[in-house]
C-alpha cells in the first residue's frame, strides 16, 4: 500500500535539484512511536494519539484526551476507516515490535533518518516509550 509519505518521498526525489552543499536527496520521516511492556498496554497508551489524529483530520481540535476516555470514545464506522488509513508512519507494540516497525519503514522509505514523536497524555509515556525504543535499538 502506497502511503501520502511514499507519494510526497517520490516527489521529492524525482524534484531534487543537487547542491554543493547537498549532491544527495536526504531524507527525515517522522514516525509516532509508543511503546509498552506489552502490545496490549501500548496499544491502550496510544489512545489518546489515535483520538488526536481524527482531530486534526476532522478539524475538531481539543486537548490531549487521557488514554481513559480515549479508550471510551465511540466511532463510527467512517472515523474508524479514517485512522485505518493512516500513513505506516505510526507504531505502538513492545519495544522490539516498534523498532522492526521502525527499521521496515527505513527500508521502505530510505530515510537517512527517523524522528520520534508520540501523542501521549503523560509525558512519562513518551519519556518511557524512547528509553524503551533506544534500548531495544541498540540490542
Amino acid at each position: 500500500m502506497t502511503s501520502d509519505v511514499d507519494n510526497a518521498l517520490r516527489l521529492y526525489r524525482a524534484g531534487f535539484q543537487p547542491s554543493p552543499h547537498h549532491p544527495e536527496p536526504h531524507v527525515m520521516v517522522s514516525a509516532s512511536v509508543i511503546a509498552a511492556e506489552t502490545t496490549e498496554e501500548a496499544r491502550y497508551l496510544a489512545g489518546p494519539s489515535r483520538i488526536m489524529a481524527l482531530s486534526l483530520r476532522t478539524g475538531r481540535l481539543g486537548p490531549i484526551v487521557s488514554p481513559e476516555t480515549a479508550a471510551k470514545a465511540e466511532l463510527t464506522d467512517l472515523e474508524r476507516g479514517l485512522l485505518d488509513s493512516l500513513p505506516g508512519t505510526q507504531f505502538a507494540g513492545t519495544a522490539e515490535e516498534v523498532v522492526a516497525g521502525l527499521d521496515a519503514l527505513v527500508d521502505r522509505t530510505g530515510a537517512n533518518e527517523l524522528i520520534l514523536a508520540g501523542t501521549v497524555y503523560d509525558p512519562a509515556t513518551r519519556q518511557d516509550t524512547l528509553i524503551r525504543v533506544a534500548e531495544a535499538w541498540a540490542a
